[in-house]
């Protein structure tokens, strides 16, 4: 688990610690089992070990777990602390836990935004490559009757001229592919097969 914010009405005395294990915190069940838990004494809580050593730093006494869901998937845990110890109880998680809801239809429509963002990046990038793609397919014009290649199967030098057939029926199997046509008919060729 990643800690992403951490907001206090008091500068923070150290860093915080930014990533854990979800057996490591209290945030870790709460996240797994989407039911609230209330820490009613950080010193007395001997499930999570190395907990109260890392909430000591704060001051924090008392704390109230809830989980980030909306019905499409799990965002993550909102946490509530407090110095005071007993701090919360059942009916603050009732208010609370409407307050996450809230909270987790923000992060969700957070993170589609970010994901509409990068879909929208990486679509136009797409069509840039496609579009330079394109650019470079549509050269043929200069190639027809120009490469060594071409001329070789018309039997002399010159270039094709529209409506030159003959010269058309000698053009090697693979420039009479379908996805050529349209680059024939653009140069004043027509395809007769």
């Amino acid at each position: 688990m990643r800690l992403h914010v951490l907001e206090t009405t008091e500068p923070i005395p150290a860093e915080a610690p930014r990533s854990f294990s979800v057996e490591e915190d209290p945030a870790g069940v709460v996240f797994q089992t989407h039911h609230p838990l209330i820490v009613s004494n950080v010193a007395e809580e001997s499930r999570w070990p190395q907990f109260p050593e890392r909430a000591k730093p704060y001051g924090v006494n008392s704390l109230c777990y809830l989980p980030l869901t909306t019905a499409r998937r799990r965002l993550g845990t909102l946490v509530f602390a407090c110095k005071q110890a007993g701090a919360y109880d059942t009916a603050d998680v009732d208010f609370l836990g409407q307050v996450a809801n809230q909270v987790a239809v923000a992060v969700e429509n957070a993170l589609a935004f970010d994901e509409i963002e990068a879909l929208k990046d990486k679509l136009h990038q797409e069509k840039v490559y496609l579009e330079d793609e394109i650019r470079t397919d549509n050269r043929f014009e200069e190639i027809v009757g120009q490469s060594r290649a071409l001329k070789s199967t018309q039997g002399g030098s010159r270039g094709f001229r529209a409506g030159d057939d003959q010269n058309f029926r000698n053009i090697p199997a693979i420039f009479q592919q379908k996805r050529f046509d349209g680059i024939f008919e653009r140069c004043g060729l027509v395809n007769h097969r």
